[in-house]
């Protein structure tokens, strides 16, 4: 995992060295129940979930920068299935409570959040609290989450819980087009218009070998929704096969994205 540097704090592989101060916090009644896990009861549990984290490798230890005892962890997790669809990942991280109300975990998730965007190339990030998990909100807000729904989870006890989930895009955090300046229609003739004069030039509608007898396969252009799916990849590899074949056997082919 790559090593987060902040103006106070070092995000880094968590290690079997850090088990000590791991079952320190991860023991105490105000600590887990408030991220939905039960106090840890030993430190052979507390063991065990290390190991599972460095497993992982989706959950950063977080340390102050000139101490490297563990203070708390930080992690980005696909945890649904809807998640892997959109590219977004959820945030999750808990903090020893001699750290609260620094502003360290706002440090922590502003910058795992640049990391999502920057490094992982997400599209979204997600991050979610309950009701009683006040300092929770408000690191989510002082981070620029946008409220987004709420949805129900079990907490440790297997009991009902409801979360209120919040999301930023990459486009929020990052910058993005301005919606506003972007006409209500498409001009084909503004953005095409020389685009077929720029294919004769450059023999775009051409192959290699004139001489041999010509195969053309044309691609249709793109779904107006600009939504993939197998029917399309299944329709594209039959023709990229038939025009490797055709190749093989001679012809002339051309493989030509339509316009």
């Amino acid at each position: 995992m790559k090593q987060i540097t902040t103006e106070r704090l070092i995000l880094r592989d968590l290690k079997l060295s850090d088990l000590d101060h791991f079952y320190h916090y991860a023991k105490k009644d105000n600590i887990g129940p408030m991220a939905g896990w039960h106090p840890h009861r030993s430190i052979e549990e507390s063991e065990m979930i290390l190991k599972m984290m460095i497993n992982d490798q989706d959950v950063w230890g977080i340390t102050l920068r000139d101490n490297d005892d563990l203070i708390g962890t930080i992690g980005l997790h696909v945890r649904t299935f809807d998640n892997a669809l959109k590219n977004q990942k959820e945030i999750g991280y808990v903090i020893d409570e001699p750290y609260w109300g620094k502003g360290y975990m706002v440090e922590a998730v502003s910058a795992l959040i640049q990391y999502a965007f920057r490094v992982e190339g997400l599209d979204a990030v997600v991050c979610g609290h309950s009701l009683k998990n006040m300092q929770s909100k408000r690191v989510i807000e002082k981070t620029k989450f946008q409220f987004s729904h709420t949805e129900m989870r079990e907490d440790f006890n297997k009991n009902p819980i409801e979360i209120y989930m919040y999301k930023i895009s990459k486009w929020d955090y990052l910058g993005g087009p301005n919606m506003s300046q972007l006409k209500p229609k498409y001009d084909f003739k503004e953005v095409e218009e020389n685009r077929y004069d720029l294919w004769l030039e450059k023999g775009y509608f051409m192959s290699g070998d004139q001489k041999k007898p010509p195969y053309t396969i044309v691609i249709p252009p793109p779904n107006v929704t600009g939504k993939l799916h197998l029917g399309h990849a299944w329709d594209n590899t039959l023709q990229d096969m038939i025009i490797r074949r055709k190749r093989m056997q001679g012809f002339d082919a051309l493989y030509l994205p339509g316009m």
